[in-house]
């Protein structure tokens, strides 16, 4: 990947040595085209930081972040995790370049004129000094970025830039009264509460939009009162597992069979006419990407809509009125 380097100094989290990079507009089918920054620490590679818990450097307390576990040989692991970015791809490929040199400082912000941003594609934007995304939103066309800082004082005046990342609808009062917009996971089939509305570029919603085209995940920008953004739990199906199990107490979903979308009666027809699909060849059919495909069924066979049959295979068991 093309990109250079934003920052290189200590967190703001905890003192450590961390890395911010931008890199090359992605092809993510949620966000869209966007330039991507990865904030990282710059000594240990993202999936052993992830591992040993060297990861608080750049996501803080995030509960998502799993717990670490030692094994009976001594080796470190982690449990439940529960962050829909898996860090062995693009966090740790960044990472090797890098170490390889392949980044050099960004000398001008000014290469990211009309560009969509997304801060924090891994990591979290606090660990960061505000003024380095001040400087990049001042130039950049537009941007998204989250945080799980919220509750600390001193990164109050993130939430101009920031969405509070939240996972409960108390988070997200408390949060709100505090003057920040939130960006709530919820639990699945849940609807947005006064305040908020669904996420556009979600699975459940079809991706009507992406984070590009829609923008809203930009902060306050002085203005708190703007509505707030909800989500179903996302992410590879361990991951949404272990955010129930992180954040509920348990692995089990409950039946939210009214609650299911239009994309999910789409993915549920198309099932049934095929008898029996694979993910990836469902979401051919229905113009999705197949993590996401993935992730629906997973949450509709916890409704008990569709059922895996075989080694990959899925077929629906109840259609959606």
């Amino acid at each position: 990947m093309n990109g250079v380097i934003l920052y290189s100094g200590l967190s703001q989290l905890d003192g450590s040595p961390i890395v911010c990079i931008a890199t090359d507009r992605s092809h993510n089918v949620k966000t869209g085209p966007m330039v991507q920054t990865w904030i990282m620490r710059s000594d240990v590679p993202p999936e052993e930081a992830v591992n040993d818990g060297s990861d608080s450097s750049v996501c803080g307390d995030c509960k998502l972040r799993g717990i670490v576990t030692k094994l009976p040989n001594g080796e470190q692991v982690i449990r439940f995790r529960g962050c829909y970015v898996f860090v062995g791809q693009a966090p740790q490929r960044v990472w090797q370049a890098y170490q390889a040199g392949e980044y050099g400082i960004a000398v001008s912000v000014a290469t990211f004129a009309g560009t969509m941003v997304r801060i924090g594609s891994y990591g979290d934007p606090c660990a960061v000094p505000l003024a380095i995304w001040k400087n990049l939103a001042r130039c950049c066309a537009g941007h998204t970025g989250y945080t799980h800082q919220w509750r600390d004082r001193r990164f109050q005046d993130y939430r101009t830039l920031l969405m509070a990342s939240v996972e409960t609808e108390h988070d997200a009062q408390v949060a709100r009264a505090m003057g920040w917009r939130t960006f709530r996971v919820a639990v699945t089939g849940e609807l947005p509460a006064k305040g908020e509305f669904h996420c556009p570029a979600s699975a459940e919603q079809g991706y009507r939009q992406t984070c590009e085209s829609c923008g809203s995940c930009d902060g306050t920008a002085d203005k708190p009162e703007r509505a707030s953004v909800v989500i179903w739990p996302h992410g590879p199906p361990a991951a949404v597992k272990s955010f129930y199990r992180l954040v509920r107490g348990d692995s089990r979903q409950i039946d939210h069979r009214q609650a299911t979308t239009e994309a999910d009666r789409l993915l549920l027809a198309e099932l049934s006419s095929l008898g029996r699909s694979s993910a990836s060849a469902l979401a051919s059919r229905v113009g999705r990407g197949t993590q996401a495909t993935a992730t629906r069924l997973w949450h509709l066979r916890q409704m008990g809509l569709a059922r895996r049959v075989g080694r990959g295979q899925y077929e629906a068991t109840e259609a959606i009125a």
